[in-house]
């Protein structure tokens, strides 16, 4: 990795993991780890796991650890700095049976242009600009087809693209190859739409609200209260921050703050 990016990481510890986080990002740590906010995925050794917008690989580390070496885990990130990141997440906690895939997801094939550097904030533009990273682009179904995924009916899905999603749900045969997803919209479109698609497709539909983020964050202190004390000294107290701007009705979680932004679980029904 580039001593560059090195020099804008820093390593954080919850438990067994460790990871390498931009040192402005540490809320993308808290919010897998802390606020567990995909806390509805049931991730079993054997099932595949897509994360789609893996970022540094926080998710992605998270389920091969649940999967135990038994199983597969596909992380799906553009951008070529975060990718470098993954990888060095993925030696560090020896985590196995996981592909790389380095694209966007679109709505057709081809190449499309980052904005942003790598960071929680970035999406694919269709843009041209020199500035900006050229990234090869996916629809869902080239992405299915390439990794074998086109007839199945048991994935498990992370899904963070922010605003993408609206290409993945007009495909019929990833909504049919998902057991359960969990994922952000982005956008008013996204958070009208995408709902009610997955409901007439047979899925049961839950949010992640305040209450899942007091619960699981009390989960995670008890769990591991010396490296999360560590982690809110590094931080500045972000948990607690965040505590007492929701007490005061200022949820920091934007996912529960915002109208054109949500955190979903969906399951099929049996």
């Amino acid at each position: 990795m580039e001593v560059q990016t090195l020099t804008q990481l820093t390593k954080v510890k919850y438990g067994q993991t460790q990871l390498l986080v931009r040192k402005e990002e540490l809320f993308v740590f808290y919010a897998t780890f802390i606020a567990n906010e995909y806390c509805r995925l049931r991730m079993r050794p054997g099932d595949t796991v897509l994360d789609f917008g893996a970022n540094v690989g926080d998710f992605t580390v998270k389920a091969a650890s649940k999967l135990r070496g038994d199983g597969r885990v596909i992380a799906i990130e553009p951008s070529r700095k975060n990718i470098e990141i993954i990888r060095e997440n993925l030696e560090m906690n020896n985590a196995k049976n996981v592909d790389i895939c380095g694209c966007a997801i679109s709505g057709s094939d081809g190449y499309v242009y980052l904005d942003g550097d790598g960071s929680v904030i970035s999406k694919a533009s269709p843009d041209t600009n020199e500035k900006k990273e050229r990234v090869r682009a996916l629809s869902i179904d080239s992405f299915l087809e390439e990794y074998g995924l086109k007839n199945r009916k048991d994935l498990v899905v992370k899904m963070d693209i922010e605003g993408a999603e609206k290409y993945a749900f007009k495909s019929m045969s990833f909504m049919r190859s998902i057991r359960e997803i969990s994922m952000e919209l982005h956008g008013l479109e996204n958070v009208q739409n995408i709902p009610g698609v997955l409901v007439n497709q047979g899925f049961r539909i839950s949010q992640y609200k305040t209450f899942d983020e007091v619960r699981e964050t009390m989960k995670s202190i008890a769990l591991h209260p010396l490296d999360f004390l560590r982690l809110e000294r590094m931080s500045r107290h972000l948990a607690l921050r965040g505590f007492l701007a929701t007490i005061n009705s200022k949820n920091p979680v934007a996912g529960i703050s915002y109208d054109e932004f949500k955190i979903i679980y969906a399951s099929k029904k049996t």
